[in-house]
């Protein structure tokens, strides 16, 4: 239901986006509901995104939406994405930081 999450989100001090991953992009067009979706998220103070802000290639950094989410801190999972660290990505990806997820599992393996 929209309507509720438009208020919930309305109310939120931090939402995290991790909507659409990794593999999303211009080839794949999501559906209308995420564009939707992404405008809801755009209206909260402080939006963090996981692996790359949702409606963004992460390839060319550049929007595959008509609107992408804008991010203050991005968390990249594993490695930094290409299309976060162009120039024209940086007004929605924000503040950008690696989270090393692959150490303990390589670790582990030996």
């Amino acid at each position: 239901d929209l309507n509720y999450f438009k208020k919930t989100a309305a109310k939120t001090y931090v939402a995290v986006d991790a909507l659409l991953g990794l593999g999303a992009n211009n080839a794949y067009p999501a559906r209308a509901v995420f564009q939707e979706i992404i405008d809801i998220i755009n209206g909260c103070a402080n939006i963090i995104s996981i692996d790359g802000p949702t409606g963004v290639d992460m390839d060319s950094g550049l929007p595959y939406l008509a609107r992408a989410v804008k991010a203050k801190e991005t968390y990249a999972l594993g490695f930094m994405k290409k299309g976060l660290i162009l120039p024209h990505s940086a007004q929605y990806a924000g503040k950008l930081t690696v989270l090393d997820i692959f150490s303990d599992v390589a670790r582990d393996a030996k």
